[in-house]
């Protein structure tokens, strides 16, 4: 019994990673991330971790408003002492 789940488990790996390289030669690979469509957008005008943040859309957007607000030098202007700070009076909104 434990001969044919190992037997099976080996060919599940081998299908699989065969599937994978036949892909990248198809040109059926995935398409570019996150941080390739920052990049290729020139990060919309912010650094390239918020772009990065604000586009997996984190925390709901707390994280995201935090780090506009960063970028910005904003966070003291909004009563904000740090980053941290800044995400836990939003995430408590």
């Amino acid at each position: 019994m434990k001969r044919k789940l190992l037997v099976g488990g080996f060919g599940l790996v081998l299908v699989l990673s065969l599937v994978s390289v036949a892909s990248a030669f198809l040109g059926m690979a995935p398409p570019p991330g996150v941080g390739d469509f920052c990049t290729s957008n020139g990060n919309f005008g912010f650094g390239h971790d918020t772009c990065v943040v604000c586009a997996n859309k984190g925390n709901n957007g707390q994280v995201c408003m935090c780090k506009l607000l960063q970028d910005t030098g904003l966070l003291g202007t909004f009563g904000f002492t740090s980053f941290g700070d800044c995400v836990s009076q939003f995430a408590m909104m």
